[in-house]
């Protein structure tokens, strides 16, 4: 038993081998690859953002009923998402290589990058839900649909999602702490950058 103990242990200790530690690709086509995604990221989030505010304005003209009002909140989450997105791939094309020693970018990564858009990526699907379940309502109840409070109150409901869903991830952003070291190798010869 002893020795499974200590298995285990080596196994959840070890780090994992990169895709090019294992030759899986070379260095060369993952640095064109992740060039590919640096640069085709930022112009699709800009199609995105006008997009949205192209969905806004049709939704806003006619908003006549809760669907419409809950696309409108999902719109304006796809664009705060996409305006972060955004903000993070131009620093790090600021930064470049440096970026894992520069103290901004980390945070703006540790911070607003995993908990912030996490935490608007998942009210978006929580609206998403939203109107999937309001829609299920419609069908199933045609009379009573008006007596539900996802139908009376819209406005209130999305802020209430949007809300409790950047509240209930407070608590990932504080197990994360920065700290930018210069020429620091941590495992396999990585940057260290983030230490939980």
């Amino acid at each position: 038993m002893e020795n499974q103990n200590e298995k285990n242990t080596s196994v959840t200790t070890e780090a994992t081998a990169s895709i090019i530690d294992l030759g899986m690709i070379s260095k060369e086509e993952h640095d064109m690859v992740s060039w590919i995604i640096d640069y085709f990221s930022l112009p699709l989030l800009f199609i995105a953002v006008l997009f949205n505010f192209f969905n806004i304005a049709v939704y806003k003209r006619k908003c006549s009923d809760a669907s419409t009002t809950y696309l409108i909140s999902r719109g304006i989450v796809e664009v705060i998402y996409c305006l972060m997105s955004l903000a993070s791939g131009l620093m790090s094309m600021i930064y470049g290589a440096n970026a894992t020693t520069e103290f901004a970018y980390l945070w703006y990564t540790a911070y607003v990058s995993r908990v912030v858009t996490s935490a608007i990526r998942r009210s978006a699907f929580c609206l998403t839900c939203i109107v999937t379940c309001q829609r299920c309502l419609v069908l199933a109840f045609p009379l009573r649909f008006r007596q539900f409070k996802i139908s009376r109150f819209p406005v209130t409901v999305s802020l209430v999602v949007i809300v409790t869903t950047i509240l209930l991830h407070i608590p990932q952003g504080l197990k994360y702490s920065v700290v930018a070291i210069k020429e620091t190798q941590g495992i396999n010869g990585r940057q260290q950058h983030l230490s939980p």
